[in-house]
């Protein structure tokens, strides 16, 4: 039937009975969508979430792990040994990390294209510009 969607109890009891389980399959859904998986504060301790990372950035080599947290370095390291360009490690608090990053700043640390993210701003023109008296440049607001 177009326009519905069929949800059986076994769906409900899956987010009722293993909630982790529900939120598991989402990490791993939008993890295999993203060109940029930003990780603050976690410890890369759980090794089902590091599968599902490591999955992730196994299946599309543009993609890139931002790790955040003060011993981010120490916990890519022991994730990828082999030192790949795909895990990138911030030693830095996540307040000071969040206080100080723009959205254009990760796309430069993912190493990612402006025009390949919808994340990225829309470049502004710039307002028109006309002659002014004694030849000079003048720039109009509008």
């Amino acid at each position: 039937m177009a326009g519905f969607e069929v949800t059986t109890e076994a769906d409900y009891k899956m987010q009722y009975i293993d909630p982790y389980l529900f939120y598991a399959y989402e990490l791993r859904r939008y993890s295999l969508e993203a060109k940029i998986i930003l990780a603050i504060g976690y410890s890369f301790r759980d090794e089902h979430i590091n599968g599902i990372i490591t999955q992730a950035l196994r299946n599309d080599p543009g993609r890139v792990l931002l790790a955040v947290s003060p011993s981010a370095s120490k916990a890519i390291r022991e994730l990828s040994p082999d030192g790949s360009g795909q895990y990138k490690a911030y030693d830095v608090p996540a307040a000071q990390f969040l206080r100080e990053v723009s959205i254009a700043q990760l796309e430069e640390l993912a190493g990612i294209q402006r025009e390949e993210t919808p994340l990225s701003e829309p470049a502004q023109e710039a307002p028109p510009e006309t002659q002014g008296s004694g030849g000079d440049i003048v720039t109009r607001a509008e």
